[in-house]
């Protein structure tokens, strides 16, 4: 699941000094969360009353995030090492631009927002990395 790795594949690569793979022109957008924010909702959710507990409800950001763009802040919370990128022809099927509409999370969960902006979760998954 390419979304899901881009994050740990490009902090690995970037700390050993290794060009990263961008397939496109590395334009293409996605909406990151970060993982614990999910968590947090999901366990927000179960305690709450739902009409309909099948129901699906997007948990995200609500903003978007080029590859390129995640992969300068990777570099930025790992000084000392230099970014190199290597673009490739883009993969067949893959969409041009993610954005999850969490306007019925928002709802639901009274103007709910992500609590850890993206370069603090980059920061985190550094963290996670070198253990």
């Amino acid at each position: 699941y390419q979304r899901r790795v881009h994050g740990s594949v490009f902090v690995d690569r970037i700390r050993n000094n290794r060009p990263i793979t961008i397939y496109g022109d590395g334009n293409q957008t996605r909406d990151f969360v970060y993982v614990k924010d999910i968590a947090q909702t999901l366990k927000r959710a179960l305690q709450m009353p739902m009409n309909d507990p099948f129901e699906a409800i997007n948990t995200a950001t609500g903003q978007v995030t080029s590859i390129v763009q995640l992969a300068q802040s990777i570099a930025a919370v790992l000084p000392g090492h230099s970014l190199q990128i290597q673009f490739q022809n883009a993969q067949v099927g893959d969409i041009r631009h993610s954005l999850a509409d969490i306007t019925k999370l928002q709802v639901l969960m009274n103007g709910w927002k992500p609590a850890t902006p993206l370069i603090e979760g980059l920061r985190e998954l550094v963290q996670w990395n070198n253990n």
